[in-house]
C-alpha cells in the first residue's frame, strides 16, 4: 500500500514488482537511482523506469546483414543508408500505435506507419518544435496518399489517446497501486513521488545495458542500475550538457558504493571530445569526497 510514509525505494519496488507480476520487465534509472544509491542526499521525486528489451538480438540480425554499428547508428560499407532503433513503444506524442501498414516485395515484408500516422509523426515535430521541414514532409505525404484529416485534427487537439496493449497493462498495474496519470507522469494522491516510463532499451549514452542490480525487501524486488552504470548515467548529462548537479550526483553515488572506475573512464573516452576532460574532473571530485 502506497501512502505518505512510503519511501522512494518502497514506491519504486512496489511498481517494479507489480509490473513483474504482469510480465513487464522494467529497470529504474535516472535521478531516482541516484536517490537510492546516495541514501537520499540527492532527493528525486521522479522515478524513471525503462523497459528491458531485445537489443542483443537486433545486433545479431544487423551484423548478419553486413551492417556495422557506429555509435547509435548502423551503417553498411556498400550502401549510403543508415539504420537506427529508437526506444519503443511506437508512439506519436502520447498515443501508442498498434496498427501498421505493410508493403510486400521480393525482399520480404516492410512494416511501417500508415500515411495518416506518418503525417502525425511529422506534425509532432512541427507542433512542439516549430520544425517547418517536418511540416513540409507532412504535406508531401498527405498530398500523395489518402489520410484521415478528422483523426489528425482530433489527435492534434490532444484528446485521442486510449492506451491498449503493453501501455494498457502498465496503466492497469499503476491504477491498482493508486496512481493517477497526469500527462506522461503517474502521481499518487497520498505520496510525493511520481513515476515515469521513458522508452527503452536501457541505455547510457550509446551503450545498451543488459545487467542490472536488484534490491529485495518485504515490498518485493526492485531492479535498478548498478552503481557503476548509475554514475555513468549521471555523467552523461555532465559530459554533454555541463550539468554540474549531475556531476554532484555521480560523486554522491561513487563515494558510497564500489564502482568500476576503469570501465567508467573507458566509456567516457567514447563520449566525445569532452568525455575524458569531464571524467578527470569527476575523478578529482570523487577523490576529495573520499578524503573528507
Amino acid at each position: 500500500m502506497i501512502d505518505e510514509s512510503s519511501t522512494i525505494e518502497q514506491v519504486a519496488t512496489l511498481v517494479c514488482a507489480a509490473l513483474d507480476g504482469a510480465g513487464i520487465s522494467v529497470v529504474l534509472s535516472g535521478g531516482a537511482a541516484v536517490s537510492i544509491y546516495s541514501d537520499n542526499e540527492y532527493e528525486s521525486y521522479d522515478l524513471d523506469f525503462v523497459p528491458t528489451g531485445l537489443a542483443r538480438r537486433v545486433d545479431d540480425v544487423m551484423e548478419s546483414l553486413g551492417f556495422e554499428k557506429r555509435q547509435r547508428h548502423w551503417v553498411h560499407p556498400r550502401n549510403p543508408y543508415w539504420v537506427e532503433f529508437p526506444g519503443g513503444p511506437v508512439a506519436i506524442g502520447e498515443e501508442v500505435i498498434h496498427d501498421f501498414a505493410e508493403r510486400r516485395s521480393a525482399a520480404g515484408v516492410l512494416r511501417l506507419l500508415h500515411p495518416t500516422e506518418c503525417v502525425m509523426d511529422r506534425l509532432t515535430w512541427f507542433i512542439h518544435n516549430a520544425d517547418r521541414q517536418c511540416l513540409d514532409q507532412a504535406v508531401q505525404v498527405a498530398s500523395r496518399h489518402p489520410v484521415k484529416l478528422a483523426r489528425i485534427k482530433k489527435w492534434a487537439r490532444g484528446d485521442d489517446f486510449v492506451p491498449t496493449g503493453l501501455a494498457r497493462r502498465v496503466d492497469d498495474v499503476m491504477e491498482s497501486l493508486g496512481f493517477e496519470k497526469r500527462q506522461r507522469h503517474w502521481v499518487h494522491p497520498r505520496n510525493p513521488y511520481w513515476v515515469e516510463f521513458p522508452g527503452g532499451p536501457v541505455a547510457i549514452g550509446e551503450e545498451v545495458i543488459h545487467d542490472f542490480a536488484e534490491r529485495r525487501s518485504a515490498a518485493g524486488v526492485l531492479r535498478l542500475l548498478h552503481p557503476t552504470e548509475c554514475v555513468m548515467d549521471r555523467l552523461t548529462w555532465f559530459i554533454h550538457n555541463a550539468d554540474r548537479q549531475c556531476l554532484d550526483q555521480a560523486v554522491q553515488v561513487a563515494s558510497r558504493h564500489p564502482v568500476k572506475l576503469a570501465r567508467i573512464k573507458k566509456w567516457a573516452r567514447g563520449e566525445g571530445p569532452q568525455g575524458l576532460v569531464r571524467y578527470r574532473e569527476f575523478e578529482e571530485r570523487l577523490r576529495a569526497a573520499i578524503e573528507e
